[in-house]
């Protein structure tokens, strides 16, 4: 739990139990995460992903509360609404679903959108905004800022109210296409964190809009993986900064607006979009290693795979020395002889000469006598895909002198 967390509650517990604390915490200024501009098609839906770290209150009695704030300036009905509540000690929650039109909150029977949160039970302190519209269009944007309360009560009922967490923030339009909806996707379906990105919006062949353009409209998304933008052509690019939210369960759903030369707007989606995780070392070079580092294991693949730097002393090595396996991208090892020989491994000494290895028995031994430090390469002959370490072998306290000897250096 945080330091502060911590102080505020025990300075309530130590009250409770007769002792004077005085603590001096100044608030911390909340951040500010600005979700922007939430543009949605008349009867559509769309949500936010929001969080907190709820998990610091766990093991006490506690209430969560997020209340909604219209933040517009000219808005007429924009007083606080309380959009959602969890209570610890009941384990229960309160879903009080918003709606809201043109001048600021309103009744059921006459909003144009409605705002109401969930909570998931698994992942403490993560929320989801939903977003639902009615059948008609805003006629102009509401701004929104979204903030989390967290009380917390002792054994004896007292209590201590935190609301430095974040802000959220956003705005909504309800757009009510005019010229129908689209059958759309994207013509590069692979994304992947870290890497660059390209894809182009089209038409779904057979969709029986073959004879539509892509050139002929104006182009713009709502959903799109963060590090990602749609230019007005209609082209997706950018770095994918995220994509824990890109899994079977819970792919992106992209909403696409298209607007003529006549002014008329049309309406589609682009749903299961997914997004891979950043890729490994071993993925990226299509094998991967590992060392026997201390005394041999039984799974010894479990041990010390991919590290950048691997650390002995020489009482660790034992009678074995340092062995080197490589594996597949897959983590399999390989141990035959003719794979291996499609691989160069060299040890490279603070001399920077560098002596190749030759697996015997299916493994490398390096160099495991002395101290000091030196760096290992491995490389696959057909890619030149190399991966790099460095082993440190740190000598006992008698032995001031760094003394790694490579053979044949």
């Amino acid at each position: 739990m945080n330091s502060k967390a911590i102080a505020v509650i025990m300075a309530v517990a130590m009250a409770a139990v007769g002792f004077s604390v005085a603590i001096a915490d100044d608030a911390d200024a909340a951040d500010v995460k600005d979700f922007g501009r939430q543009a949605i098609a008349a009867e559509g839906t769309t949500n936010i992903l929001v969080g907190i770290n709820e998990g610091n209150y766990t093991g006490y009695d506690y209430t969560v509360t997020w209340t909604l704030n219209i933040t517009t300036a000219d808005v007429t009905n924009k007083e606080s609404q309380t959009l959602f509540t969890y209570n610890k000690t009941g384990d229960s929650s309160n879903d009080n679903t918003v709606y809201v039109e043109d001048i600021g909150f309103t009744r059921l029977d006459s909003m144009k959108y409605s705002i109401s949160m969930t909570r998931d039970g698994t992942d403490i302190g993560k929320y989801t905004i939903d977003i639902t519209a009615g059948n008609s269009a805003t006629a102009k944007d509401i701004a929104f800022s979204l903030k989390p309360t967290i009380v917390v009560t002792t054994a004896d009922k007292d209590s201590i109210t935190f609301d430095d967490f974040v802000e959220y923030t956003f705005s909504v339009a309800v757009i009510a296409p005019t010229g129908g909806t689209l059958n759309l996707e994207l013509n590069n379906s692979t994304a992947q964190v870290g890497k660059y990105y390209s894809g182009d919006i089209q038409f779904v062949p057979g969709s029986g809009q073959d004879n539509m353009v892509v050139s002929e409209y104006d182009w713009y998304a709502v959903g799109l993986p963060e590090g990602l933008t749609m230019a007005s052509n209609g082209q997706v690019s950018g770095i994918p900064t995220k994509g824990a939210d890109a899994d079977e369960k819970n792919p992106y759903n992209i909403t696409v607006f298209a607007t003529d030369k006549n002014g008329n707007m049309y309406y589609g989606k682009i749903d299961g979009f997914k997004v891979a995780a950043k890729q490994t070392a071993v993925e990226a070079n299509g094998f991967g290693y590992y060392i026997n580092e201390a005394s041999p294991a039984e799974d010894v693949t479990s041990v010390g795979s991919n590290k950048a730097t691997y650390l002995f002393s020489p009482k660790d090595i034992g009678e074995d020395g340092i062995k080197l396996y490589l594996t597949n991208d897959e983590g399999t090892l390989i141990s035959d002889s003719t794979t291996l020989d499609g691989y160069t491994v060299k040890v490279i000494g603070d001399t920077g000469i560098s002596n190749d290895l030759a697996s015997v028995d299916g493994f490398y031994s390096l160099p495991s006598t002395g101290s000091g430090a030196y760096t290992v390469t491995i490389t696959d002959d057909d890619t030149k895909n190399t991966a790099v370490f460095t082993v440190y072998i740190i000598g006992e306290a008698s032995d001031i002198t760094a003394s790694i000897v490579i053979e044949g250096a």
